[in-house]
């Protein structure tokens, strides 16, 4: 074969209609190439930021720490925060490349999903439904951010794959570990083993070993917290919160309640009510959601409706890290936004030309108890953009089946309505999250004008004195301006009563000035607040150092890596004073176990080398 043929064999190929699916898989890379690219100017990009999201990070470093099982019953399902490590463990603790995982698993879920549908509903619908998940703006913003949807979706996916090819264990299996990613799965598994399998005869015993297989992991985990709490727990704690978000006098149907003093007090009180009732926190929640249903049964199903319509809503819904400001914050996102609108208005539109043709519903039945028991989960407990992508496989189904089944004038019409709702409804708000975590992101950054701009706007609208007080106190001491910092950590540690970290800046500052009788009563104060606040074990050390304590100083350290394994400060701390005392080895395995925590920090890393220099040197 001459050159001349294979170029011509070769560009029939990529012509043919066989090679759509891949120039779709080309776009959707770009495109999170692209978004990857925007995002990098932001200073979140490299930071891990945000409700929950922080928490998975924190949970990610005490696995690399080496603590595998948690020491109490974790407020997330454990699983994500794996993923999270394994991909620090990759990448030296890379933030950007936890993203970019994100990114690629999702993409490659919606690939093995469209395989599917264009078997079950022709080619022409699977490459649809691959256009949609290539170019859908949520699923970029969403598959980067630190949070579990993402590893849900992908989890989701990879068990209805294996579902439609009778790998009933191996569904299950897969199934259950997107139960201990996020407990909404369960609802997806409880219908998928009611439908597994035909003819009827059989179906119970398939749907048994799916739901056997699935239940793996979940009683894996259950178990563990079981033990932990002396008491039988699911897969998360405080998971009766979440209900009763979505269900009582002040709920709006969304994450209405934010992280701030009126969601500490929210539980704090709680937790007291129920210490004082014998009861656990989840039995009190589960026990007001009861009572709001009697007395309010109006309001209670108006709740309810408000939700169902807030999943079709066009635009995306705040919850927790994924402000609106933040979600538009790239220009590839602000020019796609109205996509999402249109693609919705679709969706809906395919939804009811299946539930229209019943004699098909079967064909597609895995989809749509997928959408069914995904919506119940929200509309039982809240709505928001993040939650959705649990539903987005189903939801790229029916805007594929939108635009090859309904009539042609239908699919322009029903994408026009979309993106005109898109336009003319307000973006919900939420008012100086993005502000909070920007000013967050500065700090940590050292860029002191942007971080005191926006903490100083965050302050205004969120009431959470412990996180922007602290920070605002944090950047006046840096500029020498004692008296304003003393101010700031005074109105976090009295705005905040149960907070230890506004006495703990009250503590260092008083060191700084040398009031050693001001800082010993404020450590005092910071430990009965909470005596397992790692950060202030790690702080004490260091006052009791410097007023010749070495011993007690070594006492605080070692407790402070029994309460954060993943901190590599402590670990740093035990190696100088190892090395103050001459005993090198010890020190050069300190600093070992810090840098395993915090590869790449060249202070460690010169700590590191002189010890081995030392030890190289001795005869």
């Amino acid at each position: 074969m001459n050159l001349t043929s294979l170029l011509r064999k070769s560009r029939s190929r990529l012509l043919s209609p066989a090679a759509i699916p891949w120039w779709l898989l080309a776009l959707g890379l770009l495109l999170r190439l692209e978004y990857l690219r925007e995002f990098a100017a932001s200073p979140l990009f490299t930071l891990p930021i945000g409700p929950d999201v922080a928490e998975y990070d924190a949970r990610a470093r005490e696995i690399l720490g080496g603590r595998w099982l948690p020491r109490s019953v974790e407020i997330h399902a454990p699983l994500y925060a794996w993923l999270l490590a394994l991909c620090y463990r990759l990448g030296n603790y890379a933030v950007p490349l936890a993203r970019a995982v994100g990114l690629l698993l999702t993409l490659a879920a919606m690939w093995g999903l469209s395989r599917l549908v264009a078997r079950l509903a022709g080619f022409r619908t699977g490459c649809w439904f691959l256009a949609a998940a290539a170019v859908w703006p949520p699923l970029l913003f969403h598959g980067a951010e630190l949070v579990s949807e993402g590893l849900l979706l992908t989890l989701l996916a990879a068990a209805l794959i294996l579902l439609a090819r009778r790998r009933w264990g191996g569904a299950g299996l897969t199934a259950g570990l997107a139960a201990i990613t996020h407990p909404a799965a369960l609802a997806v598994i409880a219908g998928w083993a009611l439908i597994a399998g035909r003819p009827w005869r059989r179906r119970y015993r398939r749907g048994l070993v799916f739901l056997g297989s699935a239940l793996i992991p979940v009683a894996v985990v259950s178990g563990w917290n079981t033990c932990l709490a002396g008491r039988p727990v699911l897969i998360q704690a405080n998971g009766a919160f979440n209900l009763y978000l979505g269900n009582n006098p002040a709920a709006t149907g969304g994450c209405y309640l934010r992280p701030g003093r009126a969601w500490n007090d929210e539980h704090r009180l709680a937790r007291q009510e129920a210490e004082a009732r014998g009861i656990s926190v989840d039995a009190l929640y589960l026990e007001r959601i009861a009572r709001f249903w009697r007395d309010e049964p109006g309001r209670a199903a108006g709740l309810l409706l408000r939700k169902a319509l807030l999943i079709w809503h066009p635009r995306e819904l705040p919850a927790g890290a994924d402000a609106p400001e933040l979600v538009a914050a790239t220009p590839l996102l602000r020019t796609m936004g109205v996509l999402a609108g249109a693609g919705l208005a679709l969706a809906l539109g395919g939804l009811g030309w299946l539930l229209a043709k019943r004699r098909r519903i079967w064909r597609y039945r895995y989809f749509l108890v997928w959408f069914l028991a995904g919506s119940a989960v929200q509309i039982l407990a809240v709505s928001s953009g993040r939650y959705r992508v649990l539903l987005l496989g189903p939801i790229f189904l029916f805007l594929a089946l939108a635009l090859t089944r309904l009539p042609r004038w239908w699919a322009p019409v029903l994408a026009a309505v979309g993106a005109a709702f898109y336009g003319l409804l307000p973006a919900p708000e939420l008012p100086g999250e993005a502000d909070a975590q920007l000013g967050e992101a500065y700090y940590q950054l050292g860029a002191a004008a942007p971080a005191q701009q926006h903490l100083e706007r965050a302050a205004r609208v969120i009431d959470d004195p412990a996180r922007f007080h602290n920070l605002l106190g944090e950047l006046a001491r840096k500029r020498g301006e004692l008296a304003a910092a003393e101010r700031h950590f005074r109105l976090a540690a009295e705005g905040a009563p149960e907070e230890p970290s506004g006495v703990l800046n009250l503590a260092l500052l008083a060191t700084e000035r040398e009031d050693w009788a001001g800082a010993t009563a404020a450590y005092a104060e910071m430990f009965r607040r909470d005596p397992d606040y790692a950060l202030g074990r790690y702080n004490y050390g260091w006052f009791l150092a410097g007023r010749g304590d070495v011993a007690g100083a070594e006492r605080e350290f070692r407790r402070c890596t029994e309460l954060a394994p993943g901190d590599y400060r402590a670990f740093n701390s035990l190696g100088v004073l190892a090395a103050e005392r001459g005993e090198l080895a010890a020190a050069a395995a300190y600093f070992r176990q810090a840098l395993r925590r915090n590869p790449g920090d060249r202070r460690l890393q010169h700590n590191l080398e002189w010890v081995e220099t030392q030890l190289q040197s001795r005869p």
